[in-house]
């Protein structure tokens, strides 16, 4: 099997989330990403365009069992992959025909009642009467960086296929509230030409990357670009289904489990900034060292600023998925 006339192992390559260099956070690109002559530069700067910090799959996992698993949810979900490309790339339009006045402008939000029974329901209920729609708060992002795919077959297409803009698609609707589609890419390229293209909806999903923590020992990274059928219906209706409350209370436990390394990271530079106090202290004892004086109101300023941001992750980040978890199950019960 292959993908535009390139191997699997070559895009699973390309999928795996770029990790970074302990200390000063480089990229850590693979030896094919990595010119030996001058004249692979520009071929291999293509190629590490084409890689990501979240990556388009987790750790470990099969870009062919991925495809397929998302297929048998779409036939479970009564969709096709084709048909939620369609209404994704319909929603968008729908956006950008509105946003056309502010279209240099790095963000722009719209909210647009869109009517998901023309396009979804049918063929999701078996009805062609729901007169069900959604609100849906549309926001699109320009970056000043390109993502190129990992499908790209540079003997073959062209180089300009990149995209710098994502949108993120939210029904408020839908408790807890915080439900968004982030789609990475534009109307063309990206996200909705891997659904159409190859049925790839992106890997990363909360299951896969808790299997990736579990199995591997690897890191816990979040794929915000995946776009799950089961969550896509569940934007575009306005309505949970099983799959939907699943794939939703996985991705907020990858969340959490990424974020407590974090915290644990927030901890020790707390606990460096209190002895550093503690030292220059110690140092200053009872003199009026000018400069000692001011080193210390350094180090205290230090402590606040570390302290505040072990409160934020903690008080703010933590505690809110916990709530929305909480409330998710108490829903989904």
């Amino acid at each position: 099997m292959s993908f535009n006339l390139l191997s699997v192992s070559e895009v699973e390559r390309r999928c795996r989330p770029l990790l970074a260099r302990d200390g000063d956070g480089a990229p850590l690109f693979d030896s094919d990403e990595e010119a030996r002559t001058a004249d692979e530069a520009e071929y291999v700067e293509l190629l590490r365009s084409m890689r990501s910090r979240c990556g388009f799959l987790a750790f470990g996992e099969s870009l062919e069992r991925c495809i397929e698993a998302d297929r048998a949810l779409c036939a479970a979900l009564h969709v096709s992959p084709p048909l939620l490309a369609s209404s994704l790339r319909s929603v968008l339009l729908a956006f950008e025909a509105g946003a056309s006045t502010a279209a240099d402008a790095s963000i722009v939000t719209r909210e647009l009642s869109f009517d998901a029974a023309r396009s979804l329901l049918p063929s999701a209920s078996g009805s062609s009467s729901s007169s069900s729609s959604s609100s849906l708060l549309v926001t699109r992002i320009h970056s000043r960086g390109f993502q190129r795919s990992p499908f790209v077959n540079l003997d073959t297409d062209s180089p300009d296929s990149v995209w710098n803009v994502e949108y993120h698609v939210l029904n408020r609707s839908l408790a807890p509230g915080s439900l968004t589609l982030k789609i990475g890419g534009s109307l063309q390229f990206g996200a909705l030409q891997h659904i159409t293209d190859y049925d790839f909806f992106g890997g990363g999903g909360g299951a896969a990357a808790l299997h990736a923590v579990r199995e591997h020992g690897r890191p816990p990274i979040v794929n915000e670009y995946r776009l799950d059928p089961a969550l896509v219906v569940a934007v575009l209706t306005g309505e949970w289904s099983d799959a939907a409350r699943a794939a939703f209370a996985d991705r907020l436990r990858v969340e959490r489990l990424a974020l407590l390394p974090q915290i644990a990271a927030a901890r020790a530079d707390l606990a460096r900034a209190n002895d550093a106090v503690a030292e220059r202290r110690a140092a200053l004892g009872s003199s009026d060292d000018e400069v000692a004086a001011l080193e210390l109101d350094e180090a205290v300023g230090e402590v606040l600023f570390a302290q505040q941001t072990l409160d934020f992750l903690q008080s703010v980040q933590l505690a809110q998925l916990d709530a929305a978890l909480s409330q998710f199950s108490r829903e989904s019960a």
